[in-house]
């Protein structure tokens, strides 16, 4: 069993995040980004991986919440117009 503090530390982390796996997910992305800003693979990987895991989600809001924080955080392509001399 677990003690009381940690019983209440989850209920909070529940409250404030929606989910466990979500705040999971936060600290992942949050400490990737800081210890290795050069990683964008790694991010994108675990942004996808994040994005599957809130498109499971077992409520209709929740999923489209969840899904549309991840996509915000996905990286935005952008093309390059090339002057031509």
């Amino acid at each position: 069993m677990f003690p009381v503090q940690y019983k209440r530390l989850h209920q909070e982390m529940l409250t404030a995040h929606g989910s466990v796996p979500c705040s999971v997910y936060e600290r992942a992305y949050r400490s990737l980004r800081e210890t290795q800003p050069d990683a964008k693979e790694e991010a994108v990987m675990l942004l996808e991986a994040w994005k599957a895991t809130e498109a499971a989600a077992e409520s209709e809001t929740a999923r489209a919440v969840g899904v549309e924080a991840v996509e915000k955080r996905m990286p935005k392509r952008i093309k390059r117009k090339v002057s031509v001399l």
